[in-house]
Order: C-alpha cells, then sequence, then structure tokens
C-alpha cells in the first residue's frame, strides 16, 4: 500500500511539473487566413478595461489575436500571470476568463461563441532583454445559446510586445 502511495505521488509530481514547464514545437505555425490582416502582440504590467477593452497599467501580461477580414473582426484575448518565462492555462482558467473570445461584425448574422475549455500554453523565446512570446492554443468554444453548436481555435504563432 505504501508503494502504491508512493507511485501515485510521484505520478502526480511528474504531472504538475509538465503542466508548469510547457513545451511548443516551433515547426507548423498558424498562418494568417487569407485575404486579411492579423496581429499577434503582447503587453507586460497591464490589464483591460473591461468595457471597452483599452490597457491599461495592471499585474499580468496580456496577449492578443486580432483577424481582420471583410467586415469582420475576430479578438482573441488571454490574461496571464506576470511572473515566470512560461505558462500554462487549463480548462479551469478559461473556464474563470482568463480567455475571451470576441466577434464583431456589424453586418453579419452570426452565432456568438464562448470559451470553455482547451489549453493556452507560453514560452518566452527572446535570449535579449526584448520579450518574444511563443504561444500555442487550443481553445474550446459553443454558443453562448445554445451549446450544441461548437467550434475550436487553434492558434500556435510568435506574439511581439505592443
Amino acid at each position: 500500500m505504501l508503494l502504491l502511495f508512493f507511485a501515485l505521488l510521484t505520478f502526480v509530481s511528474c504531472e504538475k511539473k509538465m503542466e508548469n514547464n510547457p513545451e511548443i514545437d516551433e515547426n507548423n505555425l498558424t498562418a494568417c487566413p487569407a485575404n486579411s490582416n492579423c496581429d499577434y502582440l503582447f503587453a507586460e504590467n497591464a490589464d483591460w478595461e473591461v468595457q471597452n477593452f483599452l490597457l491599461k497599467t495592471g499585474n499580468y501580461r496580456l496577449f492578443w489575436n486580432v483577424v481582420n477580414y471583410g467586415g469582420m473582426t475576430t479578438r482573441l484575448h488571454i490574461k496571464t500571470p506576470m511572473q515566470g518565462n512560461k505558462f500554462s492555462l487549463n480548462d479551469q482558467d478559461i473556464l474563470n476568463g482568463l480567455v475571451k473570445f470576441y466577434q464583431i461584425c456589424p453586418f453579419c448574422d452570426y452565432v456568438g461563441l464562448k470559451p470553455v475549455g482547451g489549453f493556452v500554453k507560453g514560452i518566452n523565446t527572446a535570449t535579449n532583454k526584448k520579450a518574444k512570446w511563443l504561444l500555442e492554443a487550443k481553445i474550446f468554444m459553443e454558443s453562448e445559446g445554445n451549446s450544441s453548436i461548437k467550434d475550436t481555435l487553434y492558434i500556435k504563432q510568435y506574439f511581439s510586445h505592443n
């Protein structure tokens, strides 16, 4: 019984260690969709004003991806701790509001989606003082009004300082 306890403890320790030390393959980055413009940016010591998503001074590192195509804009916002050169967010972090997704299209008929799970992991790849973050995110989303409507957003890309 004692052996089983130590085996379980070792497994849990290794699992937690992997979560705190995310690895991201730098190959096969996602491309910006055809005929669109994309931004992959981040800011440090920042936070969002809730109503209009303007940056303000805060205690977080914020990442955002903006895709403009035609009359539609999509925005993915990710809020992470300032500490360290690596981070990992899980399902619970996403449900707690650290990841937000928005679609803006005044002339479109679309289904509003909200993040309900997935993961985000990031690593600062810069060797000098100027940070350059590689993020990989797989976000499971579902309709705000009908949970049977689902989609998955996947991004693996470098984010530059705003």
